[in-house]
């Protein structure tokens, strides 16, 4: 029920003390609402009491800051009072949320004027109190992160009418400046009039205005000054600030370190992947190169070579055997043939072979072919 009961949140409360009393290091106040008459039971811790100007007197008008707790021994529901201000301080709220609202329809407070942060600023400006803790948290916590920061400081009195005018003289300052490249606004909290000077008009124009980006690092929830509004980061505390304009050295090798395995990673598959890709261009270019393509039209000359030898020569013995099968077969129908066998042929004077013994005439000569010669003779008969 308790986790319940605390997420109702936080409401300002308007009201008349009626009492007041102290018990170890709790105040039980009685609280009675203006309006409807009605009273209800608040408690408050000393170190909210004491910060008032004056004590808490009964018939004290007051606004109340308070929250809802439940107290599981007693099984009630308490008011738990973070922050007690006067009643007259009500009228600086309303003239401070006029002036907020005035500004954000000019247009001071749009996303799309703001300016970004350096990723490592070669010189960080900072304005805020002399020796305060907003100085060493932002100081020491950026150093902590990045031991190599340098700062540019500016001290001015936090809680002074003049403290606005202080502050714009220290930030145009440091905007000339030419190694500062981003300013750091540090107040570390306080009660409400101690941040009134932070929701100044003149100083929201200025940090509005400026060429440099700019980080609010007031630290207070309740009452978030116009100064968190204009300024280009708000941060919610120095602390906070010291992490938003510096990188953190660790995580920054932490990243080089993923970013370097995975860049030695990719190198290696890529020369991998470029090896393959070379051995495969290699092999092309061999089987592609002119010698290559010589010596594989070589290997086909030769191969042709071959087979038109191979062709010539079993053609030249096919013709061989057919030239001497009709060698035999003229051999065996030549008449030169049968002279050899003892034959022979006549031929009258005029060559005209002799076919019948009319063909010559008694006393005409004649010749007679055998196989190794002609033979002369005369017909007697």
């Amino acid at each position: 029920m308790g986790a319940h009961i605390s997420r109702l949140g936080q409401v300002w409360v308007e009201g008349e003390v009626l009492s007041a009393k102290l018990y170890g290091q709790m105040y039980f106040i009685s609280f009675r609402d203006l309006e409807n008459e009605i009273g209800i039971e608040v408690v408050a811790g000393t170190s909210v009491v004491d910060k008032l100007p004056e004590p808490l007197d009964k018939g004290s008008k007051v606004l109340l800051h308070v929250s809802t707790e439940w107290w599981t021994k007693r099984g009630e529901v308490k008011f738990r009072v973070r922050e007690i201000r006067p009643l007259g301080l009500g009228e600086l709220l309303v003239r401070i949320e006029m002036l907020r609202n005035a500004l954000r329809e000019e247009g001071l407070f749009d996303p799309e004027r703001k300016k970004p942060l350096p990723f490592l600023p070669r010189k960080v400006g900072l304005i805020t109190g002399r020796d305060t803790d907003a100085l060493k948290d932002v100081v020491v916590n950026a150093r902590r992160r990045w031991p190599a920061t340098h700062f540019e400081i500016r001290e001015i009195p936090l809680q002074q009418p003049d403290t606005p005018l202080l502050t714009i003289n220290a930030l145009n300052e440091l905007q000339a400046i030419a190694e500062v490249d981003v300013i750091v606004i540090a107040r570390g909290g306080g009660s409400f009039a101690d941040l009134l000077p932070w929701s100044d008009e003149g100083l929201a124009r200025e940090v509005a205005k400026a060429y440099k980006p700019i980080v609010s690092a007031i630290g207070h929830e309740a009452d978030r000054p116009i100064l968190d509004d204009v300024a280009d980061v708000r941060a919610s505390t120095p602390t906070d600030a010291a992490s938003k304009i510096v990188p953190s050295l660790e995580e920054e090798r932490a990243l080089f370190d993923r970013n370097a395995g995975y860049l030695k990673s990719h190198r290696i598959d890529w020369l991998a992947s470029e090896n393959r890709h070379l051995e495969l261009v290699q092999t092309a270019l061999t089987t592609k190169s002119p010698k290559a393509l010589l010596q594989n039209r070589l290997v086909e000359v030769k191969g042709i070579s071959r087979e038109i030898t191979l062709k010539v020569k079993h053609r030249i013995e096919k013709q061989v055997v057919e030239l001497s099968s009709r060698k035999n077969s003229l051999a065996a129908l030549s008449p030169f043939n049968v002279l050899a066998r003892g034959y022979s042929v006549l031929y009258d004077e005029n060559n005209n072979v002799i076919k019948s013994t009319k063909d010559v005439s008694v006393g005409q000569n004649f010749k007679a072919q055998v196989s190794d010669g002609t033979i002369e003779a005369e017909r007697k008969k």
